[in-house]
């Protein structure tokens, strides 16, 4: 029985990666004439022709799966909302799936989109790079939101994480604070890690230093809040300006403080990231930094229907520009006069 080859099969006799063998067989810019020769006469040699006909009349399928880390985060709920409409204003229908942030469950699902028979698919939280040795053996369109692997070299709809944590560090720094914190997400979440360096960016700018102390995990969830924020109720030296991963994290982490006598913003100001609906809600409502949810849906929407109509396209990156949504949260901090 003669084999039916697949262009993982390709790439790993040549010893290039499955990207490189679709932009070379399609006849795209990226890869020298040397490479690309090389591939074309191979593929001819073994019989394989890429599977780009069933992409380009989209497979008969009308479904997309949209992969994502905790349906609770109104950041995700906001998010898939408007990429459910885009897609149904195109006539598909939107699948969900929640991972709950495990790596072995999103790789579970990503192993499975082709034989479920899915058009195209979203992905929300890809954390690890081991998840694009996955993504290379799917033969169906898939975006990257929010999420940045460097192996990755298909489609993604990005958010600029660092000059969103620059900006909101900028803004505790520029309302006098000279101590700040910083609550990070997920440690292989790409957003919160460069966020993070965003921070510290901001920070060096200005000759500020930044303790290990005032470095705080979450796990996005508002428990995690109300878990640092009594941590941080114990440190006696603690900063008065805190920028934290999100809003739900932010809400546990304000209220918790409140609640044990501090006050907001007047003696702690605090930055979150979402600008979701919850952030106007809170006891006191947030500054955060606005990841336009409806742009991002819409053109991660737009990106991945284009793929789906013709998949040897050349890979597109959109990268979208964060605002910051001043609220009660912060405010100027005045020393007292044993601070002076």
């Amino acid at each position: 029985m003669t084999k039916k080859y697949t262009i993982t099969d390709v790439a790993q006799d040549l010893g290039v990666s499955c990207s490189t063998v679709s932009r070379a067989l399609s006849d795209s810019s990226g890869v020298s004439e040397k490479v690309k020769q090389r591939i074309v006469e191979y593929a001819r040699e073994i019989g394989y022709e890429p599977n780009s006909k069933m992409h380009q009349k989209e497979n008969g399928s009308r479904a997309v799966a949209l992969i994502i880390g905790d349906i609770r985060n109104p950041f995700y709920g906001e998010l898939a909302y408007y990429i459910q409409r885009e897609l149904n204003k195109n006539g598909y229908m939107m699948m969900l799936c929640n991972t709950e942030y495990s790596v072995d469950r999103e790789l579970e699902v990503v192993g499975s989109l082709e034989k479920m028979g899915f058009a195209g698919a979203i992905l929300m939280t890809a954390q690890v790079e081991k998840i694009n040795e996955e993504l290379e053996r799917v033969r169906i369109p898939v975006v990257l939101v929010n999420r940045n692997l460097s192996s990755f070299q298909g489609d993604m709809v990005l958010l600029d994480n660092f000059k969103a944590g620059y900006v909101a560090t900028m803004h505790l720094i520029e309302q006098a604070h000279r101590t700040i914190g910083f609550v990070k997400g997920h440690t292989s979440s790409s957003a919160s890690r460069q966020r993070y360096e965003g921070y510290c960016q901001a920070m060096s700018n200005y000759g500020l230093v930044t303790r290990e102390q005032d470095i705080y995990y979450s796990d996005m969830k508002i428990e995690a809040g109300e878990k640092i924020a009594r941590q941080f109720l114990q440190n006696g030296n603690r900063p008065t300006g805190m920028v934290i991963v999100n809003d739900v994290t932010a809400l546990g982490f304000v209220s918790t403080c409140i609640g044990m006598g501090v006050r907001v913003p007047e003696e702690l100001s605090v930055v979150s990231f979402d600008n979701t609906k919850f952030a106007q809600w809170g006891m006191v409502p947030l500054t955060s930094v606005d990841q336009n949810t409806e742009k991002m849906g819409e053109q991660t929407v737009s990106i991945l229907l284009k793929r789906i109509r013709n998949y040897q396209r050349e890979a597109e990156r959109v990268i979208l520009s964060p605002e910051l949504v001043v609220r009660s949260s912060t405010a100027r901090y005045v020393r007292n006069r044993d601070e002076r």
